[in-house]
Order: structure tokens, then C-alpha cells, then sequence
């Protein structure tokens, strides 16, 4: 063996490696115990992918739904900006401290603001949450017609 000056390995760097291999030899001993455990869930996950995947290959079109509703959903964010903007600015100008205007809103347009941002986040959530309709609708729709046709199939 050679000392650790010359650049060879040492008994201590030996020993360390040695450790570590049996440390990563256990984690993938308990890896494959678990996957053994969990193979029902995963041979069920496998089946769910297949049916998303066979959806997928029959209604290509339910994969456009997301893109519209996003642009929808950038108008939205648009048209959401250019008023709030508008309504910040809506109000008395006034010199503030250190040369800088302030803007003195009435009661009417404080309360306008508040229903403006949440009215705006209460939309958004509506937009997606009915995206998200339409797509289990259509999945459910798909499946469940799959299956009654494969029920009702003519054997021969």
C-alpha cells in the first residue's frame, strides 16, 4: 500500500468507501422492498397512464382547450390591468412629501379597488376551474362510452 503523500489510497480512504458502498447497497435493498410492496398501486398507475394515453389518441382536440383558455386568460389579465391602472389613478392629485404626488381616493373608489382585485382573482379561478370541467366532462364522456362499446361489442 502506499502512504497518502505520493497519492495512492490510504486504509482510512479504504475503509470510508467501503462504508459508503454498504450505506448505498441498504438504501437499494430498501428500494426494491418498497417497490415490491407498491406494485399493485404501480401496475395501477401504469393502467391509468395507458387509458390517458389511448384518450389522448382519440380526442386530440380536448389538448387545445388549455392553450385557448389561456389566451383567454391573457386578455383577461390585460383588460385586469388597464382598469386597475385606470381606477388607481382615478382620484385628487395631491403634492406629497419630497416632491412626489399622492393620489386621495374617495370611500367609493377604495371599495371599487378592493372589488376589482378580488372580482379578478374570484374570475380567474373561475376560468380555470371551468377548464378543468370541460376536461373531466370530456374524459368521463370518452371512457365511459369506450366501455359501454367494448361491452356491447359482437364477439367473432
Amino acid at each position: 500500500m502506499q502512504d497518502g503523500s505520493s497519492g495512492g489510497t490510504t486504509s482510512t480512504t479504504i475503509t470510508t468507501l467501503k462504508i459508503f458502498g454498504y450505506i448505498f447497497w441498504g438504501i437499494a435493498g430498501f428500494m426494491v422492498i418498497v417497490v415490491c410492496c407498491l406494485w399493485s398501486k404501480i401496475k395501477l398507475a401504469i393502467g391509468i397512464i395507458k387509458c390517458a394515453a389511448d384518450y389522448v389518441k382519440s380526442t386530440w382536440t380536448a389538448m387545445l382547450i388549455p392553450p385557448v383558455m389561456m389566451l383567454l386568460l391573457a386578455g383577461l389579465y390585460c383588460y385586469w390591468v388597464f382598469t386597475a391602472v385606470y381606477l388607481y389613478s382615478y382620484g385628487t392629485v395631491t403634492k406629497g412629501a419630497y416632491s412626489f404626488a399622492t393620489i386621495e381616493w374617495n370611500v367609493n373608489t377604495k371599495r371599487l379597488l378592493v372589488y376589482h382585485l378580488f372580482g379578478g382573482l374570484w374570475l380567474n379561478a373561475f376560468i380555470i376551474a371551468f377548464t378543468q370541467l370541460v376536461l373531466a366532462i370530456s374524459v368521463s364522456m370518452w371512457y365511459f362510452n369506450v366501455a359501454y362499446d367494448r361491452a356491447h361489442a359482437t364477439v367473432g
